[in-house]
């Protein structure tokens, strides 16, 4: 019953916070002149990524034979170099991890985030395979020791016969199922409200698929209880933001964000159930 009361006060102050952004603009532009250092408001207007930027720094992506070919494991090597050229070795780690590697394809049908371990020469180290050939972009996120998060972004064309690219549309259904576990995701404003630039709040409800009932262990990961990587159909807007601290609650994981342009935006939400990380994708349509 606390639970529950808890949440539904949590609703109600996210309604409150709505209104302001949507229907009085004056005292939204209040909050913007005079933004709170402390409380709800503080964390809502923070805890999103804003501006992901290199910063200078490079990572060079190689393997031991030279070329990345699709359809086999590569071991991938990472060294990054600041903007003077020279190697960094030393990271402070974010989110339980000193680097966040994401994997996307073209059309956005392939994902990946992967954290790849940490060579005593400096370089990090994965394994991956490329299911096909084509364009696929990764995302380097990490922090250089005394500096800012830095991401990375950058393209690479793996040779061979590309497929036809799929489809990026807006999902007809809020809700996915994946791996036995039955994923809903609800927005405010609605989702056919949706709009560039505006303070939007993205609820991830988990329900086990086959009792029907929510599931109340979602396990922390990475940090925290979840995380949702966005990107726009094009693959030019990027964030990664993480579940918000004392929001949500029980089977429901709720993240802050702005979408800063219209258009088309994937979100890949992550969340870890029974020890095992299940990643569920939606498509809105951002006006």
């Amino acid at each position: 019953m606390v639970k529950k009361r808890l949440l539904l006060v949590g609703s109600l102050v996210l309604a409150v916070i709505f209104f302001l952004n949507g229907c009085t603009n004056g005292a939204w532009d209040d909050l913007g002149r005079n933004p709170p250092d402390r409380g709800l408001l503080h964390e809502l207007r923070t805890s999103g990524m804003k501006n992901p930027t290199s910063n200078g720094y490079v990572v060079e992506v190689s393997t031991s034979d030279g070329e990345i070919v699709s359809g086999q494991s590569e071991t991938l090597l990472l060294a990054v170099k600041d903007e003077a050229g020279k190697p960094v070795n030393r990271f402070t780690e974010d989110m339980t991890k000193l680097f966040h590697f994401i994997i996307v394809s073209r059309d956005l049908s392939i994902f990946a985030h992967i954290h790849p371990e940490f060579n005593e020469n400096g370089t990090f180290e994965i394994q991956h395979q490329f299911p096909f050939a084509g364009d696929f972009l990764l995302i380097s996120e990490f922090i250089p020791a005394g500096k800012e998060l830095t991401v990375h972004k950058q393209w690479i064309t793996l040779p061979g016969t590309s497929r036809a690219n799929s489809s990026v549309s807006p999902d007809s259904s809020s809700t996915k199922t994946i791996d036995d576990v039955v994923v809903t995701l609800s927005t405010m404003p609605d989702s056919d409200e949706l709009k560039a630039g505006q303070m939007v709040m993205l609820n991830f409800q988990l329900t086990d698929k086959n009792s029907g009932k929510p599931i109340a262990d979602v396990e922390p990961f990475l940090g925290t209880r979840g995380h949702a990587v966005i990107l726009d159909s094009s693959a030019d807007r990027y964030l990664h933001v993480h579940a918000m601290d004392g929001m949500g609650g029980g089977s429901n994981v709720m993240f802050h964000t702005e979408f800063p342009a219209a258009g088309l935006y994937k979100i890949w939400g992550q969340f870890q159930v029974n020890g095992k990380v299940i990643v569920a994708p939606f498509v809105l349509q951002v006006k």
